[in-house]
């Protein structure tokens, strides 16, 4: 994030240094055309001209080119955007992640915990059953108690009609008690019956709680599986897309460092130009003022030949030498004088030098007209889809359906 901003600062500045030289150039080019104009009204000469024509067309390849440089810096400016609201994406889709895996350990507690309230309950479960089979135990000892009682009863019975009239008074008595205990037998019998029957269902209900509870379980651990697995997937997702950004961002700065050095070359370019047109001012206000102090005195010599009026080497002193062809190498010029008053002045010849192309930029102007805005069109990586539930990016290989019915499924 910090690279991104020192990345934009860096940009705007250089955006605005490159605006402020194209209006020093516009100021430079009127100023270059009031003069001219001047010049004009006061010289009327061909060469002069051609000269000037030229300098126009050089400074219109110049002005295109600068303008070329202004918009592929506006591309590569809305570039460098786009990546820091990607950025900005990922920042906030980390934060989701972080989230996602706070709930996954909470998940992960919660299933612990449901474990070991199933295992205590399986252990009072397996109590439960001890004691009922105690129980079961114990009416199956009081049933053999009631039987053995019985036949006792009836032995007694038996032994009662054979005994005499005074024991049938001592045998009804405990045939009476004998009676009473059965009955109270059976009374706790049908109590406990009820009771074993109640932990019987009591049993069966904790059985199906059991299974519920292991198929929750079972589901838990699959939605974690299935969320373990998403998360992954989501986190190569993001590793991809932040290898995309990282090489988006060395191609930028790729471009950007050529982009500068354009910037360089034609900001020496133009400075070679405003010496050469500072130079050739200089020449033409000295010619000026030549024939200004000439038109007071009238020489008395004729005029000598173009050739012995000026060499070479005072030809090339107006212009500096930039590996060009010398005048004296060119087809004849035909002089032409200027009017005088009362005898000819020494002609003077305004020799044009033209400029070689700098090595590593175009030689050819664009078909386009001057002041057509280029367009630059930035290829379009394809959006990551939303979630309407948690607000997280979604990659591609992620279904969007799947994952919003994946947080119902949790409810």
């Amino acid at each position: 994030m910090y690279a991104l901003q020192t990345a934009h600062a860096h940009l705007e500045k250089n955006y605005l240094k490159v605006k402020k030289e194209l209006d020093e150039l516009w100021r430079e080019r009127n100023e270059l055309k009031r003069t001219i104009s001047t010049f004009q009204g006061s010289v009327s000469s061909d060469d002069v001209r051609l000269q000037i024509e030229e300098m126009r067309a050089c400074n219109e390849d110049l002005r295109v080119r600068l303008n070329m440089g202004a918009e592929a810096y506006k591309g590569k400016f809305v570039e460098c955007r786009n990546l820091q609201t990607q950025l900005n994406k990922i920042t906030r889709s980390s934060s989701v992640e972080l989230q996602e895996t706070s709930s996954a350990l909470e998940m992960q507690s919660m299933v612990t915990k449901l474990r070991k309230a199933l295992v205590e309950e399986k252990k009072a479960v397996n109590i439960q059953k001890c004691l009922v089979l105690q129980k079961n135990e114990d009416i199956t000892q009081l049933e053999l108690e009631i039987c053995e009682l019985r036949e006792k009863v009836s032995d007694s019975e038996h032994a009662e009609l054979q005994t005499t009239a005074g024991q049938d008074a001592e045998s009804q008595l405990v045939v009476q008690n004998l009676l009473e205990k059965v009955a109270y037998l059976e009374k706790t019998f049908e109590v406990e019956k009820l009771e074993k029957e109640n932990i019987i269902h009591e049993i069966i209900n904790l059985q199906d709680v059991l299974r519920n509870k292991e198929e929750e379980l079972q589901n838990a651990a699959e939605n974690l599986e299935a969320i373990q697995e998403a998360l992954s997937k989501e986190q190569g997702d993001r590793e991809i897309l932040g290898e995309d950004a990282r090489a988006k961002l060395q191609e930028h700065e790729a471009n950007e460092r050529k982009l500068d050095m354009k910037v360089k070359q034609l900001t020496r370019e133009v400075e070679r130009w405003k010496q050469e047109v500072d130079l050739h001012v200089e020449a033409e206000s000295r010619l000026m003022e030549n024939r200004g102090s000439e038109e007071g005195e009238i020489p008395v010599e004729p005029p000598q030949p173009l050739q012995e009026q000026q060499t070479p080497a005072q030809a090339q002193g107006f212009f500096p030498a930039r590996g060009i062809r010398q005048y004296w190498s060119r087809p004849p010029m035909v002089p032409v004088p200027m009017p005088v008053p009362a005898a000819p002045q020494p002609w003077v010849l305004v020799q044009h030098q033209p400029e070689h192309a700098p090595e590593g930029l175009p030689t050819e102007v664009p078909s386009q007209p001057p002041f057509s805005p280029v367009q630059t069109q930035q290829p379009s990586a394809p959006l990551p889809a939303e979630c309407p539930v948690c607000k997280a990016l979604l990659p591609p290989s992620v279904n969007r359906d799947e994952h919003v019915n994946g947080h119902f499924d949790h409810v």
